[in-house]
């Protein structure tokens, strides 16, 4: 949508009909239905998922989540299929049909409040920062207060830790006052979305808040990002961890309210994906897990050596991987449950160590322990 002017362009010049990829493929599974977990064949969350692999589907986008106690405190069946699903979604075939998978931390706010499955090792776990559309108060009652600076979270999005003491959400983007383009069926009547139509007066727009706005945002980025890798570093179907590092590697520190602590935190994970970042003309090194050796036994290492390309800039790296799905009794004696495996990062200089995920707000510190494995 090029088009200019009211309504089809914000304050900012914006298309509000544009997404972050514009070009990608979309299809829709409708889960919510009262017939999905009836026993026909099709009603489970591996066989939707195998389905949707077969068709052509490589990101999947979720904007739903359990809440509750037991959701935010358990390692549910949920979080064990997608984390499955993360590394093959499709068992009837040999290999791995591996798929990228996200979701929305959720609205509760607090402590420990992200639900499953987003709080699953595998997915990619999305809370909200604030949007700048500060001009109204939407029909959810979200105020300017809550739409004036990109650097805040919101105070209702879900914060961490994820069952284990993991950090969840992974990253964030701007869930209040998003717009997008409202449905055309002639049944929408724009419930569970904070305005069925905006700005008033139209029905093309729709504006809503919510961490269920923020994911999608990354899941686009996701997606121009699978494409960056193939088409840039001629790496083709680049996994679901490659990418989900990728993503990690090009954020924004967030230091606003909610924010400002240290990465990686349980308010905004890695902090905001910089697209400037991400597609920019940086130099970088990217290994796929074709290109080092495979891990096999316990206490194995793997080394690689580099130089940054420019000693006025901070060098980035960033290790990830998919775990394996485990068991769902939480047996309460291992503090790390639900992790199977754990993979240490270590940059060694030719004067200082530095351990992964050991920081002082966005930049790493010597000193500390090997982290915990946060998946």
């Amino acid at each position: 949508d090029t088009r200019a002017g009211e309504p089809y362009q914000d304050s900012f010049d914006y298309q509000r009909g544009v997404g972050l990829n514009p070009f990608g493929r979309l299809a829709g599974t409708r889960v919510f239905n009262g017939r999905f977990f009836e026993s026909d064949g099709c009603g489970s969350y591996l066989s939707m998922l195998k389905q949707s692999y077969r068709t052509g589907a490589r990101i999947v986008n979720n904007s739903w989540g359990c809440t509750g106690t037991t959701c935010t405190s358990e390692y549910t069946d949920a979080a064990q299929a997608y984390d499955t699903a993360v590394r093959d979604a499709d068992d009837s075939t040999p290999g791995n049909q591996e798929l990228l998978i996200l979701f929305s931390a959720g609205n509760e706010g607090g402590y420990a409040s992200v639900g499953s499955p987003a709080n699953a090792k595998n997915v990619i776990a999305v809370g909200a920062s604030e949007n700048v559309r500060p001009s109204w108060t939407d029909s959810c009652g979200v105020g300017p207060a809550y739409a004036d600076n990109l650097q805040d979270i919101w105070n209702q999005s879900s914060r961490g830790p994820a069952p284990g003491g993991r950090v969840k959400p992974d990253l964030v983007a701007p869930g209040t006052h998003v717009t997008g383009t409202a449905s055309t069926s002639p049944n929408y009547t724009g419930t569970n979305i904070c305005d069925a139509y905006y700005p008033y007066g139209q029905q093309l727009f729709a504006a809503s808040t919510g961490t269920s706005h923020s994911v999608p945002a990354v899941a686009g980025i996701a997606s121009l990002a699978s494409f960056w890798i193939t088409e840039k570093y001629g790496i083709e179907n680049p996994s679901p961890a490659l990418l989900k590092a990728y993503l990690i590697a090009n954020t924004r520190y967030l230091t606003g309210n909610g924010a400002n602590d240290d990465l990686p935190s349980y308010s905004q994970g890695y902090g905001l994906p910089d697209m400037t970042r991400a597609f920019g003309n940086r130099a970088r090194i990217i290994l796929d897990q074709d290109q080092v050796p495979m891990f096999d036994e316990s206490g194995q290492s793997w080394a690689l050596n580099v130089q940054a390309a420019r000693s006025d800039l901070p060098l980035r790296v960033v290790i990830a991987f998919t775990d394996q799905p485990t068991f769902l009794s939480n047996p309460l004696s291992d503090p790390l449950y639900p992790r199977v495996n754990d993979l240490d990062l270590v940059v060694s200089t030719t004067s200082e160590t530095y351990l992964g995920n050991e920081m002082g707000g966005q930049w790493s510190r010597t000193g500390g322990e090997a982290d915990a494995c946060l998946l």
